[in-house]
């Protein structure tokens, strides 16, 4: 392998790992959500980093690993600091700004669309219970009282029966005499025991 191609290899390494770890780190840095994740990131980053250049120097040199290897990969990343860092930083935070604005696009045209019709039809359906119980509420109050009007007409025409019967007629006047002359005997003695009482 040319040591051109080497030099070129390394400082091309040492440009992607810059490039993509500016573009993670804006696209980390603008979600609070992605922030969580931000140490579990930083490992996968760091490992595929060590894997490309280790590949890198593979295919270049064998995969041997020499101490020029690190001051090249440093000379390639300032080289990328200097001149195209500002760039994809600003490139990563132009597509985070249109990826947002197409996200928030698409949930503005889900709620009108899907969201506002669904709370209406689930207010509609909600009100509608509403009368629909307040109804029939009113139907069983008035299904309530005609079944007591039966009730009081069929009880009063069954007792008027049963009171016509002759034995049940001995029956209710000796209870009633009973009663009223327990009730006599009571105030009597209640009469005549003043104290007592």
């Amino acid at each position: 392998m040319h040591p051109f191609q080497y030099v070129i290899g390394l400082f091309f390494a040492a440009w992607a790992m810059g490039a993509v770890f500016d573009v993670y780190n804006t696209v980390t840095g603008s979600s609070a959500w992605l922030r969580w994740l931000r140490p579990v990131l930083d490992l996968v980053f760091w490992v595929a980093s060590a894997l490309f250049v280790f590949y890198i120097m593979y295919r270049t040199d064998n995969g041997r690993m020499r101490l020029y290897v690190f001051l090249l990969l440093l000379a390639g990343y300032l080289l990328y600091r200097v001149i195209l860092h500002h760039a994809v930083v600003r490139s990563a935070f132009t597509v985070v700004r249109l990826v947002r604005g197409i996200v928030n696009l698409l949930w503005r045209t889900i709620h009108v669309l899907v969201v506002r019709p669904v709370r209406a039809v689930l207010r509609a359906l909600w009100r509608l219970v509403q009368m629909l119980y307040v109804l029939l509420c009113r139907l069983e109050d008035v299904a309530a009282w005609v079944l007591m009007r039966i009730w009081r007409l069929a009880a009063g025409w069954w007792w008027r029966r049963l009171v016509a019967v002759p034995w049940v007629a001995r029956f209710l006047s000796r209870l009633r005499d009973t009663w009223e002359g327990f009730w006599m005997r009571a105030s009597n003695w209640i009469r005549k025991h003043p104290r007592q009482a």
